[in-house]
């Protein structure tokens, strides 16, 4: 799902850093971003499924982060470096950080 919605409307011609923030922000995460030496921090402040994930978070949670890795993945410049989720008993998070550009 994450490397479809990269083909949408979130992912149109921004950084995706920007792009993944926007589509969280679609998907109703209410994503909260920090940057801080080239790394951004994307907590997400809502979760859609909470009450599902709170009873089953590893596969609510490994949803979750497929989709961010794929969406990334897709869009390229950028590469997921940690996803923190609701088994690691910490805020749900993670850490996104660009990629440098390739010349051909």
């Amino acid at each position: 799902e994450g490397r479809r919605l990269a083909h949408r409307g979130a992912g149109a011609g921004r950084p995706c850093v920007d792009a993944a923030v926007r589509m969280l922000d679609e998907l109703g995460f209410d994503p909260a971003r920090v940057d801080e030496d080239g790394v951004a921090t994307v907590a997400f402040t809502h979760c859609p499924f909470a009450d599902l994930a709170e009873s089953d978070p590893d596969l609510v949670c490994s949803l979750h982060r497929g989709l961010l890795e794929g969406f990334v993945d897709e869009t390229g410049g950028a590469e997921v470096r940690s996803f923190n989720d609701l088994s690691h008993r910490e805020p749900c998070r993670s850490q996104v950080r660009p990629t440098p550009v390739r010349s051909p």
